[in-house]
């Protein structure tokens, strides 16, 4: 490369990556390229009606990524310059990520797309501190394999009590800066009702759009909860010891007048997407009844209701779509 594009060095040129971060056959290269962003089978709007869609490739697919970065910096902040977008674009950018053979010269910089005020020159997080693996009660291990995003991954451990929610071990996003990188954080806990939050704040998750990241908790070197395919964010139970859930159902034996409900439901591995409501249609209008969330990872449940007569409506949901 030598000239690119149109001899304008200002500009910002961007070459062309593959879902496996890997240099596009047709993508430009050399010392004249400042970042690679995704450019291969990109499905996009098109030309035809307000719903066409289409999905090719090209450096002009690519470039618009960074268009985007590049506004969401600036609106984060109105002072900047255009040359001080270039070059944080080019300093949040993954330093590292792209294999196999990128062209001579060629900056091994991947776009970085997330909260502008969470990448740009952050104040650097205090590494977590926890207590030691030397547990008189019993040692919870947290693993997380990061993907390419790694800096928009956070989780949390809280202890359920009466009185609210006591945080037993946390790491706030931004933390953790290298991808696709086994991070563990240990501590110590005792029998208890908890539940762990992971989140990621570009809402995608560790699986499986930008790397195969994935999470695992245990207690006592037993394995208690797994995932990685979520959106923004996932909760799960974890009873540790003697510890049970706080049951929810009503009496199982109703009055005369009314008729008992029985809700049984087994929970898959991904139980914090699974939520259900029962709703009451009455004259026109729906009112709800009764509802459930918030389940164990693969835990069976009954629950018992008692209703009017009526015409009701149960439905069940997924928030990730594969029931």
């Amino acid at each position: 490369a030598g000239y690119s594009p149109a001899r304008a060095a200002g500009a910002v040129t961007v070459g062309s990556t593959t879902s496996s971060d890997t240099r596009s056959s047709f993508s430009n290269y050399g010392t004249t390229v400042d970042i690679f962003a995704p450019g291969s089978s990109i499905k996009s709007a098109w030309i035809g009606s307000d719903n066409d869609a289409n999905t090719i490739s090209g450096t002009s697919m690519a470039s618009p990524h960074v268009c985007g970065v590049a506004a969401l910096l600036m609106a984060a902040d109105e002072d900047r310059t255009s040359n001080d977008v270039k070059s944080l674009l080019k300093s949040t950018a993954i330093e590292g990520a792209l294999e196999g053979d990128i062209g001579n010269g060629s900056p091994n910089l991947l776009l970085y797309v997330g909260n502008p005020d969470a990448t740009v020159a952050p104040t650097p997080s205090p590494p977590p501190t926890f207590p030691p693996t030397a547990c008189s009660e019993r040692v919870v291990r947290v693993e997380i394999q990061t993907d390419n995003y790694p800096r928009e991954t956070g989780f949390k451990l809280e202890k359920m009590k009466s009185g609210g929610a006591e945080m037993v071990m946390s790491v706030e996003e931004t933390t953790y800066t290298t991808p696709s990188t086994m991070e563990v954080e240990t501590g110590c806990i005792d029998d208890g009702e908890y539940e762990f939050t992971i989140t990621d704040s570009w809402g995608d998750g560790l699986c499986c759009g930008y790397g195969e990241g994935f999470y695992n908790v245990y207690v006592d070197g037993v394995i208690e909860v797994e995932g990685g395919d979520f959106g923004s964010s996932e909760t799960v139970e974890v009873l540790v010891g003697d510890a049970t859930s706080t049951p929810t159902s009503a009496p199982t034996s109703c009055d005369t007048d009314k008729h008992r409900l029985q809700v049984e439901l087994t929970t898959d591995r991904y139980p914090a997407e699974t939520s259900w409501v029962l709703e009451l249609n009455e004259g026109g209008s729906v009112t709800e009844v009764q509802s459930g969330s918030g389940y164990a990872q693969s835990t069976d449940y009954t629950e018992n209701f008692c209703i009017d007569d009526g015409d009701y409506t149960f439905t069940i949901n997924d928030s990730y779509g594969d029931g």
